[in-house]
């Protein structure tokens, strides 16, 4: 009956690896792995717990002993781990120490650096993260972190880089539309915010860019269609600034044409 029960939680143990080693390959890619041994976890205790009953029915005085020394080594482990948890920086600062590998922890580490106005130690953070293993958030991430220290040419770059990663990423176009808007280069700025409105057209901050591009750089006829699309995407309280739009496209149409006209002598 013994054997019965250890060979049931070994194959309950093994069992639900099979997958996740042969297929998945996750075991040991990231300190987030654990979640993959719920449930082989089970068969586990259930081998442990036959091994104590057998241990508690020989030798129950050192049975109890040692399960004592043992409660006492752990509940003090979960004491101080719980410190760990205290803030997201105090984690992703202890688990990046403890997991040098995982890109997705310095990630996180350089975003919360970032979040705490930690500029040099964010951008280190993420630097790490892409040399580990190039990943699109950390891409983008980079990306803002170096307009914001006007680095404009690695911002661009950066999200060049997480454009090859994921070209569908609607987000990675648009924060190029803004780069490129901040650069005065409309040409490109348009073209950016266009391709974001493929992958996304109901991007509504999207469209608002594009437009008012557009009547920074004089396509004003353009602008006005782009404030049309914008005032079908807004609620009901909010196509203010839509309607203002239309209507400085409008009135730069109207202005631009009156220019166009031959003066009579």
């Amino acid at each position: 009956e013994v054997r019965r029960i250890m060979v049931l939680g070994m194959v309950w143990f093994i069992v639900p690896l099979i997958p996740v080693l042969l297929f998945l390959k996750r075991i040991g890619e990231n300190v987030f792995a654990e979640r993959y041994l719920y449930l082989p976890s089970l068969g586990l205790s259930l081998c442990l717990a036959v091994l104590m009953l057998r241990l508690w029915t020989y030798a129950p005085k050192a049975f109890n002993t040692g399960f004592l020394v043992l409660l006492l080594i752990f509940g003090w482990q979960v004491i101080t781990r719980n410190t760990v948890w205290q803030n997201d920086l105090v984690f992703y600062e202890t688990t990046a120490r403890d997991s040098p590998r995982a890109a997705l922890i310095f990630n996180n580490l350089g975003s919360t650096y970032a979040e705490q106005d930690r500029p040099t130690k964010a951008l280190k953070a993420l630097e790490t993260s892409v040399a580990i293993k190039p990943n699109i958030s950390a891409y983008k991430n980079l990306a803002v972190m170096y307009r914001g220290m006007k680095r404009l040419n690695d911002s661009a770059w950066a999200y060049d880089q997480a454009a090859k990663l994921n070209p569908k990423d609607s987000v990675i176009y648009s924060g190029l539309g803004d780069l490129y808007f901040y650069q005065n280069n409309f040409p490109e700025a348009i073209r950016a915010y266009k391709k974001s409105l493929e992958l996304r057209p109901q991007d509504l901050r999207v469209c608002y860019n594009l437009a008012d591009t557009y009547m920074r750089a004089g396509h004003h006829y353009q602008a006005l269609l782009v404030f049309k699309k914008a005032l079908g995407l807004s609620p009901p309280e909010r196509t203010t600034r839509a309607k203002h739009g239309m209507a400085a496209a409008r009135a730069a149409i109207q202005a631009s044409t009156k220019s166009d006209q031959p003066t009579l002598k």
